[in-house]
């Protein structure tokens, strides 16, 4: 294996961020440098962002669950010089990647290396986000996923609230917020595009902690996560975060079974999305990941920062679902309805 001029690795930020972001980056870098025909080294998660509702509470099980996630998103390293120059960086333009590449040539000549620790390359990947397909070969097989029930459609949607209120304490419209209505929506038409045979079990991944009103984050959670929460208004006096639910199961009944899924690791968590007939995300690198790993599987999602696969449907925000969207649902369910009963 060649030696690389070049490297792109993961600036792991210590304290960190949440489990799908820091996921979301590491692979995208990886694509970043691959697409580039540049070198990647690998640098695991370093430490892990606490969030309401993590199934791990203590230190130990944190650590524990972060040596999981790192087995799970290890990622093949490519091989540097002796001479090593190391810089870090927020991100990088994406005019300077062309001359990334001819940097990587001249330093291989010289026999030296340049290692570049950044933090994301978000402005790379989301201009054509079907790059991701690059790195699942390594991470899709890693999951262990679960067969859906024939005679039934199973849709997982995942709903933050705790950390996304609808506004900001400036009353500003938070961008992170996706309603519950519109959630609501999609569900409804799935329902009726199935046929009456068909059960349909509706599964609600979210932070919401109905018999908890506050928690407390840890001494060690990234400034800038505290400081987000107090501009959202979502954390009192006293630095407590003040926990928002809904009751979910009295808003979706009236389409199929409801569960609400709380207390699990992200991990499983993504096992069970990736494994559902339909998944609906949110406006979160959480389900977003989810997303990508599925594949071919349908993904309906409410627009956001981040681009969309071309297969997924992208379905506005609005009171109710244009007749064009409509349709575009019911073909969704036709598909998996006919492809449950060729099984």
């Amino acid at each position: 294996m060649d030696e690389y001029g070049v490297l792109l690795t993961y600036r792991s930020p210590i304290p960190g961020d949440g489990s799908g972001a820091q996921m979301q980056r590491i692979l995208s870098i990886y694509i970043a440098a691959k697409a580039n025909k540049i070198g990647y080294l690998h640098t695991p998660i370093l430490d892990l962002g606490a969030n309401a509702g993590d199934s791990f509470s203590t230190t130990k099980e944190r650590e524990e669950f972060l040596r999981l996630l790192n087995e799970l998103i290890s990622l093949p390293s490519d091989r540097k010089f002796e001479r090593v120059l190391v810089v870090q960086v927020d991100r990088i333009p994406l005019y300077l990647y062309s001359k990334l590449r001819f940097v990587n040539k001249v330093l291989k000549y010289f026999r030296y290396s340049l290692v570049i620790h950044i933090q994301q390359v978000y402005n790379y990947i989301d201009t054509n986000p079907e790059n991701y397909e690059r790195v699942m070969h390594f991470v899709r097989p890693r999951f262990k996923l679960s067969e859906t029930p024939r005679n039934s459609l199973t849709i997982d949607c995942h709903i933050r609230r705790s950390t996304n209120p609808q506004f900001s304490r400036d009353g500003s419209i938070n961008p992170r917020y996706t309603s519950t209505s519109w959630f609501r929506n999609v569900v409804k038409e799935v329902r009726m595009a199935l046929p009456p045979e068909f059960e349909l079990l509706i599964r609600i991944h979210t932070d919401g902690i109905p018999k908890q009103k506050l928690w407390t984050p840890p001494k060690e959670i990234a400034d800038g996560t505290i400081e987000y929460w107090q501009s959202l208004g979502v954390l009192n006096v006293s630095g407590d975060l003040i926990l928002t639910s809904e009751d979910f199961p009295s808003q979706f009944q009236e389409f199929g079974n409801v569960e609400v899924i709380q207390d699990i690791n992200p991990i499983e968590a993504w096992e069970m999305m990736i494994s559902s007939d339909l998944l609906l995300i949110g406006k979160s690198s959480m389900s977003y990941i989810a997303g990508l790993i599925r594949g071919w599987r349908p993904v309906i999602y409410a627009d956001f920062w981040h681009a969309g696969l071309a297969s997924w449907l992208e379905v506005e925000e609005e009171l109710e679902l244009s007749s064009t969207t409509k349709q575009e649902v019911k073909a969704i369910v036709r598909s998996l309805v006919k492809e449950k009963s060729l099984d």
